[in-house]
C-alpha cells in the first residue's frame, strides 16, 4: 500500500512538473517574461525597493550596486569626462527588453559620436517617485552624476488613495506570482477581466476606483518634482525631464481594448479612463514646470508611433522604441555636452 501510494505521489509530481514546464514554453513562445522569481532580485528598505547586488533573473544580471548595468565603474572615480544617471521604474529597467534598454543604447550612441560620457542605469520597479527623490539624495548623490534623466510614470500619484482600500489577491492570484502554469490558467479565463474585476469589486463593497486625475494629485507631483529640481540645484547637476509616453491614448483605444483591460488586473484601483486622460495631464505639467524653472526638457516621445512597433504593452518600450527613446536623448545631449563640458 505505502510503495503504491509512493508511485502514485511521483506521477502526480512528475505531472505538475510537466504542466509548469509547458507553461514556461507557452510564456517564452508568446514572448512574455516569466512571472517567476523577478522579486527575488529586489530587497525592501526604508528608502523602498532596491536591487540586490549581482542579483539574477531572466536575462538581467545586477552589478554591484544592483543596477541593470554593466559593472565596470565605481561610484567613487569617473572613468569619463561626464557622468549621466537614469533614474525611473521597470521601463527604464528594461523589464521587457533585457539585456537593452534605451539607457544603453543611449551611450551607445554618444559614444559612437567621440562624447566621453558614462551613462547609469539606476533604476528599480517598484518605487514611488518621492522615493526615488529620496534615494538619490541619500545614496546616489555619492555617485557623483554631472546629469540626471528622470523617465517614470504617474501610477502612485493617481491610485495613492484607491490602492489602501483594495482587498488583498487571493491565493491563486499570489500563487499565479510563483507558478507559471497558474499564470497561465488565470489569463486564459474566458470571463472579461474588466467585468470580473468590476463584480469583484462590488462584492468586496469597494467604490474608490480612480476615474480621473484631481488637482491634489497633480500637487503633490509638483511638491516631489520642486525637491528634486531644489537637490539638482544643490548639488550642482543638469536635470533633464520628460513626458511620460504610452501606447494607448482616446484615438486607438478599440484597436488595443485587450491592453487596456490587461492593466486593469496589473492596476485594478486605476480605471482605464483615468490611465488615457490622465497621464497626458501629467505630463503637461512636466512641461510646464520644466518651463517656468528653467529646467532642460526632452520630449522624448518625437517619432515614437503609439502602435506595438515601438510599445511592448501601455507603456513598456520594446527594443525598436527603446532606441527611439535613445535617440531623443542623445539628440538634445549631445550638443548640451560638448557646450557645457
Amino acid at each position: 500500500m505505502k510503495k503504491r501510494f509512493k508511485t502514485l505521489l511521483i506521477y502526480i509530481v512528475s505531472f505538475c512538473l510537466f504542466l509548469e514546464l509547458i507553461s514556461h514554453v507557452d510564456s517564452f513562445v508568446k514572448g512574455h517574461n516569466s512571472p517567476l522569481s523577478f522579486e527575488t532580485i529586489q530587497i525592501k528598505d526604508e528608502l523602498g525597493v532596491r536591487g540586490i547586488p549581482y542579483g539574477k533573473w531572466e536575462k538581467i544580471t545586477l552589478n554591484r550596486y544592483g543596477f541593470n548595468d554593466s559593472d565596470n565603474y565605481t561610484k567613487e572615480e569617473k572613468n569619463h569626462a561626464v557622468r549621466v544617471m537614469c533614474l525611473g521604474d521597470s521601463v527604464t529597467f528594461g523589464t521587457f527588453t533585457a539585456p537593452y534598454n534605451w539607457v544603453v543604447f543611449l551611450e551607445e550612441i554618444l559614444a559612437a559620436q567621440d562624447i566621453d560620457v558614462e551613462v547609469i542605469n539606476a533604476s528599480m520597479p517598484g518605487n514611488t517617485y518621492p522615493q526615488i527623490v529620496d534615494r538619490f539624495q541619500e545614496e546616489y548623490l555619492e555617485f557623483y552624476p554631472d546629469i540626471l534623466l528622470v523617465y517614470k510614470g504617474f501610477r502612485y500619484y493617481m491610485a495613492q488613495e484607491a490602492d489602501n482600500s483594495l482587498p488583498e489577491k487571493g491565493i491563486w492570484e499570489r500563487l499565479g506570482r510563483r507558478s507559471a502554469f497558474i499564470r497561465l490558467i488565470l489569463d486564459h479565463q474566458p470571463q472579461d477581466p474588466y467585468r470580473r474585476l468590476l463584480k469583484e469589486r462590488g462584492r468586496k463593497g469597494i467604490t474608490c476606483l480612480v476615474d480621473g486625475v484631481t488637482e491634489k494629485q497633480l500637487a503633490r507631483y509638483r511638491e516631489d518634482l520642486t525637491r528634486l529640481i531644489r537637490l539638482c540645484r544643490r548639488e550642482g547637476i543638469t536635470l533633464v525631464l520628460t513626458p511620460f509616453p504610452t501606447l494607448i491614448d482616446e484615438r486607438n483605444r478599440e484597436q488595443y481594448i485587450d491592453l487596456v483591460y490587461s492593466g486593469l488586473y496589473f492596476y485594478p484601483s486605476i480605471s482605464a479612463d483615468a490611465y488615457i486622460e490622465g497621464i497626458p495631464r501629467f505630463n503637461e505639467v512636466t512641461r510646464k514646470f520644466a518651463e517656468q524653472n528653467g529646467i532642460m526638457y526632452v520630449d522624448i516621445s518625437e517619432g515614437l508611433e503609439r502602435t506595438k512597433e515601438y510599445f511592448e504593452d501601455r507603456a513598456h518600450l520594446s527594443v525598436k522604441g527603446s532606441k527611439r527613446v535613445a535617440e531623443n536623448y542623445a539628440e538634445a545631449l549631445a550638443g548640451y555636452i560638448e557646450s557645457a563640458y
